[in-house]
């Protein structure tokens, strides 16, 4: 997102152009949440696009989203998936000394356990 968005207002503004790249109807998720903790997980619908803005059927619920937020497609394959099969999913990521960890658009579908640790032996 290229500017702030506040609660209860329903347009964004991107970085770039979105036509062509969104379209109405689409089903967006507004990252960027100025919240500590859980933060809104709706998704909202695209009611029209005019160049970097885009304007949603309903207003932002919860959160200011700060610039730089990303707004991530459900119906276009934007975003990260980790699907498993019968809770297959294996996704090892190792960080030293890490303080701050954030994955934007990454969705756990079939996973039965998710583990973060700090420490260097698991």
């Amino acid at each position: 997102m290229d500017a702030d968005a506040n609660i209860s207002q329903a347009n964004i503004v991107m970085t770039e152009d979105m036509t062509g790249i969104r379209q109405n109807n689409d089903y967006v998720f507004v990252g960027g949440q100025d919240v500590i903790g859980q933060g809104t997980t709706a998704w909202q619908q695209i009611q029209s696009i005019s160049g970097t803005t885009i304007t949603l059927t309903g207003n932002l619920l919860t959160n200011l989203r700060k610039a730089g937020g990303v707004v991530l497609n459900r119906d276009r394959g934007w975003g990260i998936k980790f699907l498993g099969y019968s809770n297959a999913v294996y996704f090892r990521c190792y960080i030293e000394n890490a303080t701050y960890l954030h994955i934007s658009g990454t969705q756990f579908y079939d996973s039965a356990v998710f583990h973060a640790t700090n420490d260097s032996n698991h």
